[in-house]
């Protein structure tokens, strides 16, 4: 691939062993973690992934967070800064961390109407359809970028 037009980054967040890190495993593979994510602290993991969308090859910087630390509000609010996408993840077999994701829409309602940042709720339980759920929502930040504004509807949510 060429080298990238553009790098988003998208934000991975949910209760402590919901699947975040197979949902990532799943659209990118088993790839170590890069450079980045190395330096990162222990509780977080780098990964980027090259895709093509509308005939743009674009980076995406995926930053999956241990579910532990994010119930400090102050480190989720530095975690989002710059984002450009953000992805709830939450395991429809375990009640507890679907009663949360309330608590996480409304965090990141706020901080995405502030910013301008889009996002999606998503199962990770069995890694169907994740590539398609990275696609659409470098699709929207693509015409967001392009055109100056959303186009998704809010709370817009994927079940996978």
């Amino acid at each position: 691939m060429a080298e990238a037009t553009s790098e988003f980054k998208i934000v991975i967040v949910g209760g402590s062993g919901v699947g975040k890190s197979s949902v990532v495993k799943s659209f990118c593979g088993n790839v170590e973690e890069d450079l980045e994510g190395q330096k990162a602290a222990a509780d977080q993991q780098v990964v980027t992934k090259r895709i093509e969308i509308q005939g743009k090859d674009i980076s995406l910087k995926i930053i999956d967070t241990a579910g532990s630390v994010l119930e400090n509000q102050v480190y989720t609010r530095k975690l989002y800064k710059g984002a450009k996408g953000i992805m709830v993840i939450y395991d429809v077999t375990h009640k507890r961390s679907f009663e949360d994701v309330p608590k996480w829409l409304q965090d990141i309602d706020e901080f995405a109407t502030d910013h301008g940042v889009y996002f999606l709720e998503v199962s990770g339980n069995t890694g169907v359809q994740v590539k398609e759920a990275f696609d659409l929502m470098t699709e929207e930040i693509l015409l967001t970028e392009n055109h100056g504004q959303a186009t998704a509807q809010p709370n817009r949510c994927y079940l996978l």
